[in-house]
This record gives C-alpha cells, sequence and structure tokens, in this order.
C-alpha cells in the first residue's frame, strides 16, 4: 500500500457565503473548511460513507484547535496536507494545514481529536481490527522519516538524507522529483509506551524511547 506523507488529496475555493464584512473567509468558515477538507482525510483513512453504512458508526468531534496565521478570500483556491498524529481504540488524533494553491503560503493549521461512535447507541466504540490495522500503517508511515533522520545523523550521513528519501528512487525509475518538501527539525519527542489496538496493548517501535527529529512543516 503507498501511503501518501502527508495526505494532499483535499481541495477547496472560498465561496462567496464565507466572506465577512472584512472582505476575506469568515473566521468560522476557517472551520468550515477544514472539516470539509477532513472528511477527504477519513476517507483516506478508511472511515469512508461505505464504512459507516456496513458498521453503523460514525465519528464525532471532540476538540479542536485553529491558528489564523493569513487571510484568504472569495474565489482563492486552497489546498490541504493532514497527517495522522496518533489514535486509540476509539480515537484519531490528526493535523492539517490548509495553503493559498496559487500563493503557497500557509493559511491555518488544525489540530482536532475524533471519537468512533456506534450511529444506533450514540456512545463510543471500538472501531473494527481492520481499520486500526490501516491507521498502524498510516501513522508509522507518517512518522518513518524522523527515524531516518536518526540513523542517517548517526552515520554522519544526514547531508544524503534527501537523496535517499526524495531523490534516488523517482531518478532509478526515471520518473519526475517531487516539488513539495518536508522540514525537520532536530526536536526530541517520546513514544509512547503502548497504544490500545484491538482490545489488546500494541508496544510501537522504540517504545519509551526519545526520538530526536521531528517532521514540522510542508512546503510547496
Amino acid at each position: 500500500m503507498t501511503i501518501p506523507t502527508p495526505f494532499t488529496g483535499a481541495r477547496a475555493v472560498v465561496r462567496p457565503e464565507w466572506i465577512d464584512y472584512n472582505g476575506h473567509m469568515n473566521v468560522g468558515y476557517y472551520h468550515v473548511a477544514f472539516d470539509v477538507a477532513a472528511d477527504a482525510f477519513f476517507d483516506f483513512l478508511g472511515l469512508d460513507a461505505a464504512f459507516r453504512e456496513r458498521h453503523g458508526a460514525t465519528t464525532f468531534a471532540l476538540e479542536a484547535h485553529l491558528n489564523f496565521l493569513r487571510e484568504v478570500k472569495e474565489g482563492d483556491a486552497l489546498r490541504f496536507e493532514a497527517r495522522l498524529l496518533d489514535f486509540d481504540a476509539k480515537r484519531i488524533h490528526f493535523y492539517m494545514e490548509m495553503f493559498h494553491a496559487g500563493e503557497g503560503f500557509l493559511a491555518a493549521s488544525y489540530e482536532s481529536l475524533s471519537a468512533h461512535v456506534s450511529v444506533a447507541e450514540r456512545r463510543t466504540a471500538p472501531m473494527p481490527s481492520p481499520l486500526l490495522e490501516r491507521l498502524a500503517q498510516i501513522k508509522a508511515a507518517h512518522a518513518a522519516l524522523p527515524l531516518y533522520a536518526e540513523v542517517f545523523e548517526a552515520a554522519g550521513a544526514l547531508a544524503r538524507l534527501e537523496g535517499f528519501a526524495s531523490f534516488f528512487g523517482p531518478d532509478f525509475y526515471r520518473l519526475p522529483r517531487n516539488t513539495e518538501t518536508i522540514e525537520l527539525v532536530r526536536e526530541p519527542w517520546q513514544v509512547p509506551a503502548d497504544y490500545e489496538f484491538g482490545g489488546e496493548r500494541l508496544t510501537p517501535l522504540r517504545a519509551g524511547e526519545a526520538v530526536a527529529w521531528r517532521v514540522v512543516d510542508a512546503h510547496v
């Protein structure tokens, strides 16, 4: 399975009804735009309409934090990047960024926590094992680059990381190189000791240890 890192499949255009008396997108509609983009991200995660119908389940938002960084105006094309930060048996923690598709600047960022909910009972419920397995794969892909950075740094070859991660593959297969970039910073974070997974406890790679590098941003 090829996993885009980050997920970039969400797009939107600023609608006339989203504009306020200041001539730019109203703060409330930043939430709406991110919510629309989150639908595409959740489809990618596996929480699509077919899943909801098959399992009688859906997701409810529990918490959200939005940072307003730049104004956008009517007709502006927007693109979004999304990353899965964490999950457990009943919750999904994710992060998104909104970019002006034409000018490339970061307009807003959004971090949210959602719960998996039984439609019949209107209560949180465990996610099925196949979905948890897919989330584990996606989370691992979204966390791979910091681990590679540690390995290359330990070998004294950090300058070669970009070629390994970005250039050698497309060059070998005679494909165009990706024009987008990922920014890594040397900022330690601790891997959790375990995760709840399908009613059991899953011990991740590097459990309880500090990882020295973190992905902080992506650019076009």
